[in-house]
Parts: C-alpha cells; sequence; structure tokens
C-alpha cells in the first residue's frame, strides 16, 4: 500500500500503521486483510476450522500426500485435504463416511477382524 498524497507515493509500513491507529484496528486491519487474502485464493488456502482461530493452512492439491496442519493457536490437527480432523490411519472418503454414519465405522472394523477370528 502506499501514501496517497500526491507527491509523496512511497509505500506505508506496518510499523506506521502501528503509530497511527490503536491496536485494536491494527489487529482489525490484519483480521480483514488475511480474510481478504485467503478468499481471493481461489481454494488455495483456509482457515482453521475451530471456530474463532485466526490461523490459516495451504490447501493440499489432488495429487499432494495426505498431511496435517497442526494450529499453532488452537493446536487442532487438521487433513488439508477434507478440512476435517486430521485422519492418518483412513482416507478422506472413508473418514467422511465414518462421521456421517459411525455404526459404518464398526462394521468395517469387524469386517477385517473376521479373517483374524477363527
Amino acid at each position: 500500500m502506499r501514501c496517497a498524497h500526491e507527491v509523496c507515493g512511497e509505500l506505508i509500513l506496518v510499523m506506521d500503521f502501528k503509530s497511527l491507529l490503536s491496536t485494536h484496528k491494527v489487529d482489525e486491519l490484519f483480521r480483514a486483510s488475511l480474510g481478504s487474502f485467503v478468499a481471493s485464493s481461489s481454494g488455495k488456502y483456509c482457515f482453521c476450522p475451530l471456530p474463532d482461530c485466526p490461523s490459516v493452512y495451504q490447501v493440499a492439491g489432488d495429487g499432494d500426500p495426505m498431511r496435517p496442519f497442526s494450529c499453532g493457536a488452537c493446536s487442532e490437527a487438521t487433513c488439508t485435504r477434507c478440512h476435517l480432523e486430521y485422519h492418518p490411519l483412513s482416507s478422506c472418503e472413508q473418514y467422511k463416511e465414518f462421521k456421517r454414519y459411525p455404526e459404518f465405522s464398526l462394521k468395517e472394523y469387524i469386517k477385517g477382524k473376521e479373517e483374524d477370528v477363527k
């Protein structure tokens, strides 16, 4: 951002905002700026899914391996592909099914163990 005075045009730095605005207004400006960045990222970045958490993470691409985002603000681990709780032992599709139909997860577990029990 640059100074709007017609003969100036100098860059406005963060320390300029801090010296001119209250702490509350600077925080408000940063939150709005971050929100604008996420909204204009075409889905490449998302906010942490916990309510009121200000952290942002990079969304995993289609060919990227599944990895967690460990939030430094709230300590929540989020899957960067499906945006649910991190689930290292199941695919995103399986985990969504387990969340939607909890009894399905028990049936899947039993089905996998039937071969072990004789």
